[in-house]
């Protein structure tokens, strides 16, 4: 019923634990078709790993992606894999709990229910621990101060995403929709939130089905920062939020590209008179979840120059 794809690189650290906590799923010899795994040519035992799990499971398909490295190219390979009805992602360091996939297929098949012939996805909450599985947060969307319903606009999604491929499991009309992500898109899951919520239906299962890892090597992480935080690395973090900030924007410009449809403002900010992009900002067109974001945010729509969205 479910082809889950797992992408891989120099994970040796976490990728043993992670796999077998999915292994360990309510119903794993049921509910999984296919458990493929995709490396982006790691240089550690990664590799090594995988294929001495392969070896007492069947399910356990594994590759190597033959496209240029990068985590967009990787699960975009992976994706292309697969052959089941659904499909869900899988991060290197995580642990699932034992009913994530149970809970998760049961809230997909109810949404189905309504009308099997759009896209359909469901994402959970996330349990954040550190790298010892010690709890840091029993909610990533209260640690985070998101909106549960932020999801639900989509001009507010474009800004800002709100679910990790991991902890998603959709239909395949998604791929159809989706494929292949687009090397501009911001991260993989981003862009097939995006699309999903534009032709078809998303929901939140609205309680933590995973230990979310969050280590030195996280590709993204929980960006969760006080106002101290910011303050101490004032140089570094306005550097991020810029650059994510101008590739968020590009990926907007990319969805329309793609789909013929208008994200509002949004794409077009940063070609914008900084008075018109305050504005927005005024009156909410653009945003941010909490009043530091809003703050930061105010400074960069006032000091970012006119032009195109590039650096």
């Amino acid at each position: 019923m479910i082809d889950i794809v797992l992408a891989t690189h120099n994970g040796e650290k976490f990728v043993y634990e992670q796999i077998r906590s999915i292994q360990k799923s309510t119903d794993y010899d049921t509910l999984i078709d296919r458990f493929i795994i995709v490396d982006d040519h790691s240089k550690d035992m990664t590799l090594q790993i995988v294929s001495n799990l392969q070896m007492n499971d069947k399910k356990i398909e594994v590759y190597t992606n033959p496209n240029l490295p990068g985590v967009i190219s990787n699960f975009n390979y992976g994706l292309s894999l697969t052959t089941a009805n659904y499909i869900s992602l899988s991060d290197q360091d995580d642990i699932w709990f034992p009913e994530k996939l149970a809970i998760s297929i049961t809230q997909l098949l109810e949404l189905e229910a309504r009308d099997q012939s759009f896209p359909a996805l469901v994402f959970c909450d996330k349990q954040v621990v550190d790298e010892k599985l010690n709890v840091i947060h029993k909610s990533e969307f209260d640690l985070t101060n998101m909106p549960k319903n932020w999801y639900l606009d989509i001009n507010l999604l474009a800004q800002q995403n709100v679910a990790s491929g991991c902890s998603m499991l959709f239909n395949r009309l998604v791929l159809d929709y989706a494929l292949p992500i687009p090397n501009n898109a911001f991260v993989h899951d981003w862009w097939l939130m995006l699309v999903t919520q534009q032709y078809g239906i998303v929901k939140l299962i609205d309680e933590p089905l995973m230990q979310y890892r969050q280590h030195e090597n996280n590709c993204i992480g929980v960006n969760q920062r006080t106002f101290f935080d910011f303050i101490f690395k004032v140089k570094s973090n306005y550097r991020l939020f810029s650059k994510n900030f101008v590739a968020s924007v590009e990926q907007a410009q990319e969805f329309e590209k793609r789909t013929g449809i208008s994200l509002g403002a949004f794409p077009r900010i940063l070609s914008l008179k900084k008075t018109q992009r305050v504005q927005l900002l005024l009156t909410k067109e653009v945003s941010r979840r909490t009043f530091l974001r809003k703050l930061v945010f105010l400074y960069f729509l006032l000091d970012y120059p006119v032009g195109r969205a590039k650096e």
